[in-house]
């Protein structure tokens, strides 16, 4: 969420995905040292994008340069704003397996499936009024909007080795598909305004972790750490957005959990990501380019409480 006068507004301003997951799961164990599982993940995704529009270019490209010096259209001196919204639900499922060899060692796989939302809701355009005239064709006007977005499919190979019955180190790795999103489109379905495009040209990405846990107080409290290397899906810097100015992440973790009885605990954890500075360097729609570098990190608190029944 950036401020509406920054330097690259014609690019973004807000962006905001929300997502909720119900993923009811049942697993059945064929032996002592073999178990499967499978469920089914039901995700509602709310988003919302927007941006500034620059009218006084589109003004000196649409009108000519002297009538659209009379009117006061001339480049970033007549902004104005588009707003597009949307929501929608979408199914996929979970896979995994567990294989346990002996009572030290264990080995998991999981596999989630992609899920495909097609967002539909609404876009407003807030036009300046000396640039109204841009509207008489039926450009930058409100009108019902969709976007497709796939969340993509990710395979999961996780290990853990118990080194002594209160101390168990632990290790994964994790393909994700997002090659899966190529572009970001939004389409106008009340209007003739174009669609807006924003190349994305993700790669698919690993992530590889580290961590430990350590149980004393007679197992009352078990201590946490972790360390992972998280690929950045973004290729380059001509496609490093604003909207996910993204970059491979390295993260630094630590929890401590507490049992107040065998079937109710209490987590806490706490992430800190840090994240290589990032450069810019993208083309946009009307001819602006936006150069820049981006400091970037990332800090994440988490509260868990279970109940065993």
């Amino acid at each position: 969420d950036y401020n509406t006068t920054w330097v690259g507004r014609y690019f973004a301003v807000k962006s905001e995905l929300k997502t909720i997951n119900i993923n009811p799961s049942l697993a059945y164990k064929v032996n002592d040292s073999f178990s499967i599982g499978a469920g089914v993940q039901t995700i509602y995704a709310k988003a919302k994008l927007s941006n500034a529009v620059d009218f006084g270019t589109i003004g000196v490209a649409t009108l000519g340069l002297p009538l659209a010096g009379g009117l006061g259209l001339l480049p970033q001196q007549a902004d104005g704003y588009a707003d597009v919204s949307g929501h929608d639900w979408g199914v996929g499922g979970t896979f995994g397996a567990l294989f346990t060899p002996n009572d030290k060692l264990q080995f998991g796989l999981n596999y989630r499936t992609k899920v495909d939302l097609d967002l539909r809701g609404n876009a407003r355009f807030y036009v300046p009024d000396n640039a109204r005239v841009l509207t008489s064709t039926g450009l930058f006007t409100n009108s019902d909007a969709r976007a497709s977005i796939t969340l993509p499919e990710t395979i999961n190979f996780g290990t853990a080795y118990k080194v002594q019955d209160n101390w168990t180190i632990l290790g994964d790795v994790t393909w994700i598909r997002w090659n899966r999103f190529d572009e970001l489109r939004v389409k106008f379905d009340d209007s003739p305004q174009p669609d807006s495009v924003q190349e994305e040209n993700w790669d698919n990405t690993w992530r590889i972790a580290l961590g430990t846990k350590y149980d004393l107080c007679d197992n009352k409290w078990q201590l946490r750490g972790g360390v992972a290397w998280d690929q950045s899906p973004v290729p380059s810097d001509e496609l490093r957005t604003p909207r996910i100015p993204d970059n491979d992440r390295y993260w630094l973790s630590v929890g401590a959990g507490y049992k107040f009885t065998e079937d109710l605990e209490l987590n806490f954890s706490y992430a800190h990501i840090f994240i290589p500075d990032a450069e810019t360097n993208l083309r946009g729609t009307t001819g602006s380019t936006l150069r820049g570098d981006w400091e970037l990190g990332v800090d994440i608190a988490s509260l868990q409480l279970v109940s065993r029944f």
